[in-house]
C-alpha cells in the first residue's frame, strides 16, 4: 500500500473525468493534535498497517521509535 496525495490539478483532472466540474480548489495544511506521547506511533499503527506486516513485535517498536525520534523536531509542536 502506497499513499497517494495528489495535486489540486491532478484531482481536479479526476473529477472533471467522472463528469463533474471544479471551480475551486485549495491546499491548507490540516495537523491532527495528539494526545500522547505515543500520538505518531498510534497514527502509524492505526493507518500504516500492510509495511509492518510479518515484522516481529520488536522490529516495529524499534522502527515507530525511529520514526518518533526523526520526527519530534520536524512535527511535534508546543
Amino acid at each position: 500500500m502506497m499513499f497517494y496525495f495528489p495535486s489540486i490539478g491532478e484531482y481536479a483532472n479526476i473529477i472533471d473525468a467522472h463528469g463533474l466540474k471544479t471551480d475551486y480548489a485549495v491546499l491548507f495544511d490540516r495537523p491532527t493534535p495528539q494526545k500522547t506521547a505515543d500520538g505518531l506511533i498510534d497514527w502509524i499503527r492505526m493507518f500504516s498497517k500492510t509495511p509492518f506486516e510479518g515484522l516481529s513485535e520488536e522490529m516495529k517498536e524499534d522502527i515507530f521509535n525511529e520514526c518518533r525520534a526523526r520526527l519530534e523536531g520536524k512535527l511535534f509542536h508546543s
